[in-house]
């Protein structure tokens, strides 16, 4: 039995499919295997723990913190990924195309804490994370989305 309480499909394969599934990014899965979940209080998989980095999937255009501009984390997801020894955090806005990097330690040098509403929260503004555009090919080393060809008949 497994600790899902169900016998008929291992453990491994659950877990692996319950990650693999949720963060899929042009068609592939964007994180590894042995990704360890992050999870709200509510049990909502809102990040990922891969290796020693904390890896959230969002879109900035929903996401991102406004006043100021800022990638946010609820407190519990910072501590769980302490817990976890992380030592670095990515956030990739896939809308955008934009994978934002930062070391643990900076993170927690340059956030400030705020409650809006859904628990105490520490945000980094985006002055201090590195940006790489990385994920998206459609966008420029000016941060602009490109225009694609037109098609020739």
């Amino acid at each position: 039995m497994t600790a899902f309480g169900d016998t008929r499909i291992p453990l491994a394969s659950r877990w692996h499919s319950a990650i693999g599934n949720i963060f899929v990014a042009n068609r592939r899965s964007i994180y590894s295997a042995m990704s360890k979940p992050i999870r709200t209080a509510d049990g909502r998989v809102v990040a990922v723990l891969d290796g020693q980095t904390l890896v959230k999937k969002v879109v900035a255009a929903q996401h991102m913190l406004r006043k100021p501009p800022s990638w946010a984390f609820d407190a519990t997801t910072i501590e769980d990924a302490l817990s976890g020894n992380a030592t670095s955090i990515e956030v990739r806005a896939t809308d955008e195309g934009v994978i934002y990097t930062t070391t643990m330690k900076h993170f927690l040098t340059h956030s400030f804490k705020f409650d809006r509403g859904h628990n105490t929260q520490l945000a980094m503004p985006l002055v201090y994370w590195k940006r790489d555009h990385d994920i998206g090919a459609a966008v420029n080393p000016q941060g602009e989305r490109q225009l694609g060809l037109p098609e020739v008949s």
